[in-house]
């Protein structure tokens, strides 16, 4: 742990511990007399936590007097001391300092752990803070409902190669190979967004025959106003600036909702849940096992050009969220029902030899935005695979998004 992150943590405490109405003690070697007695005297009169670290009353000069009186006076309180890793007499200090109370607790970042104190065994007790994003991680739900009924799930993305080979099969020269690299734990709607959740943002005409259908004919604009408004709905700082209404960028370290990038859209698609990165999100395998999702099947002959023989879903155009089962990663319809927004630009444009782009959010530059994933129109290996990338301007029938937010959005959270 830096000395920033550990100035960054006894601040974090110190407003947590004021605000408990507790007492805080920190670097008072070499207090006088009179000041000793000032501060043995706010102990006992203490009714809520004592903290203790590096450099209070454990110093060479005043382990032996300040430390012993201090925790003398906690006897009966609850006693808890934070020692950092590079102060380690203060662990000795508290042991021997403490026979004399009932008991003890040594808190562990925001973990807490008992220790009861014996004359007859000495115990070595070693301490190291949490981050904050340790902490958040620890304390944070692996899914959870928002506001709208969404269910989250937490995912904790990692290295990948996105795109595709030139001899795959199926290939488009614009599925451009790049190596990335996802450093930020991200929530993400399990689900695409539905007609009834988009409608309580706006209202939606015509009115779609089922309220469980995935929303579409609604642009990337409308996709991200609609993210914004939950942002402030479940009271998070919105992730996107927007000025009457039109984008103007983005605020990449609040925690609001936000459409996914490409590269986090496809690692989920081919990397989640898998041990290697697929070209399908069933795998790697050409034939479409059944039941995989909402595609371009045998009942939707006549209404599409291409379709997929001998594989029937029983839905010729949309169907439900959630009317097929799970993906690997525990996600619904990440392939078929509707292609999905992402937050990138559209470009043409091949990456640079020998890159590792890290937490990318795709192109400054582009007069379309990127639409991932196939659809109830998609009878094609091209579009069924996960690497599948356009480019689209407007609102489409087949085209919704589901949403995504950081666990924990500053730059600095995962130093």
């Amino acid at each position: 742990m830096t000395r920033a992150e550990k100035d960054a943590v006894i601040s974090d405490l110190r407003e947590k511990i004021e605000s408990a109405n507790a007492l805080f003690l920190t670097n008072m070697i070499g207090i006088e007399a009179n000041q000793a007695v000032d501060i043995r005297k706010r102990v006992r009169e203490s009714k809520g936590t004592v903290v203790v670290t590096r450099n209070t009353l454990f110093g060479k000069a005043s382990e032996g007097t300040y430390a012993e009186e201090l925790l003398k006076n906690l006897k009966g309180t609850n006693a808890v001391a934070f020692a950092f890793e590079d102060a380690p007499g203060v662990a000795k200090a508290i042991y021997e300092a403490s026979k004399e109370l009932e008991q003890v607790t040594i808190q562990d970042g925001y973990l807490k752990q008992k220790l009861l104190p014996s004359s007859k065994s000495a115990k070595q007790i070693n301490v190291t803070l949490q981050t904050e994003l340790q902490a958040r991680l620890a304390e944070n739900p692996k899914n959870f409902k928002n506001s709208l009924g969404m269910t989250m799930q937490l995912f904790h993305p990692n290295d990948f190669r996105m795109g595709a080979p030139r001899g795959e099969k199926g290939q488009r020269a614009n599925e451009f190979q790049r190596s990335i690299r996802l450093s930020k734990p991200i929530y993400v709607s399990i689900h695409e967004v539905t007609v009834e959740q988009f409608s309580k943002f706006r209202p939606v005409k015509p009115v779609p025959s089922n309220a469980s259908f995935p929303i579409t004919n609604v642009s990337w604009n409308d996709a991200v106003q609609f993210c914004n408004w939950l942002s402030q709905k479940d009271k998070l700082k919105p992730f996107y600036r927007l000025s009457g209404g039109r984008y103007t960028g983005e605020n990449r370290e609040a925690e609001g909702y936000r459409l996914p990038t490409e590269a986090e859209w496809e690692w989920l698609a081919r990397k989640a849940g898998r041990q290697k990165t697929s070209r399908f999100t069933w795998g790697d395998e050409y034939i479409v096992p059944p039941s995989s999702g909402n595609f371009a099947d045998e009942s939707a002959r006549g209404i599409v050009d291409l379709y997929i023989p001998r594989y029937n879903d029983g839905h010729p155009r949309l169907a439900s969220v959630g009317s097929f089962g799970p993906d690997k990663a525990g996600l619904f319809d990440i392939s078929g029902n509707v292609s999905e927004w992402v937050h990138d630009l559209y470009s043409l444009f091949p990456p640079k030899p020998g890159q590792v782009e890290i937490d990318p959010f795709g192109p400054n530059y582009g007069d379309s935005r990127v639409v991932k994933g196939s659809n109830w129109r998609s009878g094609s290996l091209t579009e069924l695979r996960a690497a599948f990338r356009d480019g689209v301007k407007g609102g489409r029938v087949d085209v919704g998004f589901r949403v995504v937010r950081y666990l924990y959005g500053k730059n600095d959270a995962t130093k």
